[in-house]
C-alpha cells in the first residue's frame, strides 16, 4: 500500500507541475466582456456603432470571443436581410429599366451575402477563424459590388448598405483577435486527471493481485 500511495502522490505532483503554470498563464489571458468589446470595436471603421450594437445585446454581458462572434453575425445577418428586403421593395416599386437592372443586381449580391453570413456562422461554431474571416470578407465584397452599381443611391438604401457593412467589419475584427489558450488547457486537465485515475486503478489492482498470490503461497 505504501508503494501505491507513493506512485499516486508522484502522479498527482506531476499533474500539478504541468497544469498549474499553464492554467495560471491561461487564466491571466482571460479578458472581461467589456475589454473584449473595446478591443474588437477599436479595430473597425465605425467604432461607435460597434460599441452600441454589441453592448445593446444582453448576451454580451458575459460573452467570450465566440459569444461576441455569434452576436455580431446575428446583427449583421439581420441588417443584411433588411437591406435585401429593401432592395426588392425598391425593385418592385420602379418601372425605370435602368434602376430595375441595378436593383436586380443588388438583390443577387445581397442574396449571396446572406449565404456568406450563414457559412460564417458555421465556421465560428467549428472554430475555423480563417474561414470566418473569408466569409465575412466575401459578404463585404457583395456590398461593394452593389454600391459600385449605382451613381447615386437612394438615401434609404445608402444608409441600409452602410449599416450592414459596418456591422460586417465587427465579424472581421473578431476573426482576427488572438484566441485564448484556456479551453485547450481545460481539456488537458481533464485528460491528465483521467490518466491519473486509470493509473491509480491499475496500481490498486496489481497490489490486490500480489496480495492474493502471496496468500495462496502461504
Amino acid at each position: 500500500m505504501a508503494f501505491s500511495s507513493s506512485i499516486s502522490a508522484l502522479l498527482l505532483s506531476l499533474l500539478a507541475a504541468i497544469l498549474v503554470p499553464n492554467l495560471t498563464l491561461a487564466n491571466a489571458s482571460v479578458k472581461s466582456s467589456s475589454q473584449l468589446i473595446s478591443e474588437v470595436c477599436s479595430k473597425v471603421p465605425n467604432s461607435a456603432l460597434c460599441l452600441e450594437a454589441l453592448k445593446s445585446d444582453p448576451r454580451s454581458a458575459n460573452a467570450d470571443l465566440v459569444g461576441l462572434g455569434r452576436i455580431s453575425i446575428d446583427l449583421t445577418k439581420a441588417a443584411t436581410k433588411t437591406t435585401y428586403e429593401l432592395i426588392n421593395s425598391l425593385l418592385n416599386k420602379t418601372s425605370d429599366r435602368r434602376l430595375r437592372g441595378r436593383y436586380d443586381f443588388c438583390s443577387v449580391c445581397y442574396g449571396r451575402a446572406v449565404n456568406d453570413l450563414d457559412d460564417s456562422e458555421k465556421s465560428l461554431s467549428s472554430g475555423k477563424y480563417l474561414e470566418l474571416n473569408n466569409f465575412a470578407a466575401a459578404a463585404l465584397e457583395e456590398k461593394d459590388l452593389c454600391e459600385d452599381n449605382f451613381n447615386v443611391q437612394p438615401e434609404e438604401l445608402k444608409q441600409a448598405i452602410q449599416k450592414a457593412g459596418d456591422l460586417c467589419y465587427i465579424i472581421l475584427s473578431i476573426a482576427k483577435q488572438p484566441k485564448p489558450p484556456f479551453p485547450i488547457m481545460f481539456e488537458l486537465e481533464k485528460l491528465l486527471v483521467a490518466v491519473v485515475t486509470v493509473a491509480r486503478s491499475c496500481i490498486g489492482n496489481s497490489i490486490s493481485s500480489l496480495s492474493v498470490s502471496e496468500a495462496e503461497k502461504g
